[in-house]
């Protein structure tokens, strides 16, 4: 799982066994998901009521991590 944190929002990354990747972003009135499956979508709609804010799902064919990580955590190219 991956964060990335601003003023009043927060951007996320997770994979998961059976969900599959997830992305999207948090903010104090609404949590936006993005998901690259159909039936995942409507599992998180269907479960959307118990979090009191506003949820968005979308389908996205091409989910990414926020940050890639190479071979080493720290690229030292000269």
């Amino acid at each position: 799982m991956q964060f990335k944190y601003e003023k009043n929002l927060i951007t996320f990354y997770a994979a998961f066994k059976f969900l599959g990747e997830l992305k999207g972003k948090i903010t104090p009135n609404k949590v936006t998901i993005y998901t690259q499956f159909e039936n995942v979508k409507n599992l998180l709609l269907d479960n959307s009521d118990k979090i009191e804010k506003k949820v968005e799902v979308f389908l996205e064919k091409k989910i990414t991590p926020i940050f890639e990580f190479k071979n080493s955590l720290i690229d030292i190219k000269a």
